[in-house]
């Protein structure tokens, strides 16, 4: 018997479907959302897996441009710091 093409879920409507959640199954209902690019056939032309893809920011990282979260610091920004005791809790026989 023939496979029938699955009906592509309408975009920005809802849409039932069969998810696996720590081993078991499960229906839900999720929304589909219109931003979102059609997803793959079973036939798509795949062009990128299994190739090398230049990184576009791989200049910046290499030469020390970069900025990161951590370079970020903005006016009255506070901080903090962890400390630890170099005393056990409830361990000590001698208190």
């Amino acid at each position: 018997m023939p496979r029938r093409p699955k009906v592509p879920p309408k975009r920005g409507g809802f849409i039932q479907t069969t998810v696996e959640v720590e081993g078991r199954s499960e229906t839900r209902i999720v929304e589909m959302p219109l931003f979102e690019p059609e997803p793959w056939g079973e036939m798509a032309p795949l062009g990128i897996v299994g190739q090398r893809v230049p990184r576009m920011d791989a200049e910046e990282k290499v030469t020390g441009r970069a900025r990161y979260t951590a370079d970020i610091a903005r006016p009255g920004m506070l901080h903090a710091v962890i400390l630890r005791s170099t005393i056990r809790a409830g361990n000590d026989p001698h208190v």
